[in-house]
């Protein structure tokens, strides 16, 4: 993820020839006293450089203040929160079956999921672009398994109501959230990736509208009974508005006070991108496992950040609202 730094060609000038010695064929000798001969070392024109040539200036970079990286980590595990893919699924087939009509799409069942396929246009004048299948359910129960959400969407392209407002999408999600018939154990899941832009009124109340480009996987986990938390995230988000435009969280873990002794502080790393384009990476020290050991001091809250290999010092972020929630992280 390293930058691309533009390169610089140097112009390395010949080492000159050793003169010619003395020969019985080159009708000279060593004590002639004439000079021997000078190759030419000057560089063919079309070598030097001109003034179109780029010579980038050295710049001294300084990594990000640490108070910019705490601000970025803390807006990151707000928008975390929002991206509910219950939200973009629901949302997206209530926003196809408003514009589309009887002809346009032609909508298939398939597989518990619906798929449309195509280019058309409905009478009322809706552009249908592309392909998608998608699956919205709640409240389901299935055997001895009980539903708060089921659904998947996957697909790219476009509806374009007549109106004005727009669902444009390329990529999708998967999510779940269940638990055993008698159980308090409740289990989740989510993946999004991609871009999804809906514009319009409803969607001002929406992730939907903030052009973000993520690649996140999250599991969950809440014992109804205990009230106790635990989430486990892995990916990247971008188009951030703060001080950086994107953030990794790679292997993220954390739990709430009642899972854990040590919930003020996940374990894995948040990366943060600066706006030179290099990275300020922060560890955290948090139990991978709820029950691992873990050193009391390091339960502060507090990760170390570097820049490279120089230690920035620690950052404090409130990651409080990453365990406090009670059945979905986005409810």
């Amino acid at each position: 993820m390293s930058p691309l730094l533009p390169l610089l060609s140097l112009l390395a000038c010949q080492t000159p020839a050793p003169a010619p010695t003395s020969s019985s064929g080159s009708g000279g000798s060593a004590d002639s006293g004439e000079e021997p001969p000078v190759e030419d070392t000057a560089p063919p024109s079309d070598d030097l450089p001109t003034e179109y040539t780029y010579v980038p200036e050295e710049v001294e970079l300084e990594p990000m203040d640490l108070d910019a990286v705490e601000a970025a980590i803390e807006e990151v595990a707000a928008v975390y929160l929002l991206l509910d893919p219950l939200e973009l699924t629901a949302s997206f087939q209530a926003f196809r079956d408003t514009h589309a009509d009887a002809d346009c799409p032609i909508i298939e069942d398939r597989d518990l999921s619906t798929y449309w396929q195509g280019d058309c246009t409905t009478a009322d004048g809706a552009e249908f672009l592309g392909y998608a299948y998608s699956r919205a359910d709640t409240d389901l129960t299935v055997g001895d398994q009980i539903y708060d959400d089921i659904g998947e969407l996957a697909g790219i392209g476009k509806i374009a109501a007549p109106d004005g407002t727009d669902f444009e999408f390329w990529g999708g999600s998967t999510h779940r959230t269940f638990r055993s018939e008698g159980s308090g154990d409740l289990r989740g899941s989510a993946y999004l990736f991609g871009q999804m832009i809906w514009t319009g009124p409803s969607a001002e109340d929406t992730w939907m509208d903030d052009g973000l480009i993520v690649d996140l996987i999250s599991s969950t986990a809440t014992d109804l009974d205990l009230g106790t938390t635990e989430v486990h995230i892995n990916g990247s988000i971008s188009g951030l508005t703060g001080a950086t435009t994107t953030v990794l969280l790679d292997d993220v873990s954390m739990y709430g006070p009642e899972r854990s002794r040590c919930h003020l502080e996940p374990a894995g790393q948040i990366s943060v991108r600066d706006p030179n384009g290099l990275w300020v990476v922060v560890d955290f020290h948090g139990p991978i496992e709820a029950d691992d050991a873990i050193y009391e001091p390091d339960c502060d809250g507090c990760g170390r950040a570097w820049w490279g290999d120089e230690d920035l010092g620690l950052v404090c972020p409130d990651l409080s609202p990453l365990w406090d929630w009670e059945r979905r992280p986005w409810d």
